[in-house]
């Protein structure tokens, strides 16, 4: 059984989806992180789905060199153990795709640390940095995928 706060945090969720459409997703990391007890792995794993999925509906509000530039400093910091990928973003020689990758190598490995840095770099991508198409019919999409991992 969920409790209220895992309820809260999912309405807010759904909210945010429904107010700024698939933009809302960067939400997902502060459901799992507050709530991290109550969701199983494959559980994480359907919300990691999601937010691949959403990435790759997605293009960029700004020049790829000029938000690579930006944020590579940024999305390195997160990677923790990972050289490979802290080189990559802080050459700054990067494109949403490697976001994309970074954010699928985690599949495997959702321990709770994981994935909270992994989903900090998914995190500002979401919310500050895609354009999406179709909205209208994403925001529909995303909360019944939502709503079916929650059990609604």
């Amino acid at each position: 059984m969920r409790s209220l706060k895992s309820y809260h945090f999912f309405y807010e969720l759904l909210s945010a989806v429904d107010n700024n459409g698939p933009s809302g997703l960067h939400m997902i990391r502060d459901l799992l992180l507050y709530n991290w007890d109550e969701f199983s792995s494959s559980e994480v794993e359907l919300f990691l789905e999601i937010i691949l999925d959403s990435l790759g509906k997605a293009t960029l509000k700004t020049d790829e060199r000029k938000w690579a530039a930006n944020n590579g400093s940024y999305f390195a910091g997160n990677c923790l153990d990972d050289k490979t990928w802290a080189q990559k973003f802080n050459s700054c020689n990067f494109t949403l795709e490697d976001i994309i990758k970074y954010t699928n190598s985690f599949k495997e490995n959702t321990s709770r640390t994981q994935i909270d840095f992994c989903l900090r770099n998914a995190e500002v991508v979401l919310r500050d940095d895609l354009r999406f198409y179709n909205e209208q019919v994403l925001r529909k999409v995303y909360t019944i995928r939502l709503e079916n991992i929650f059990g609604k």
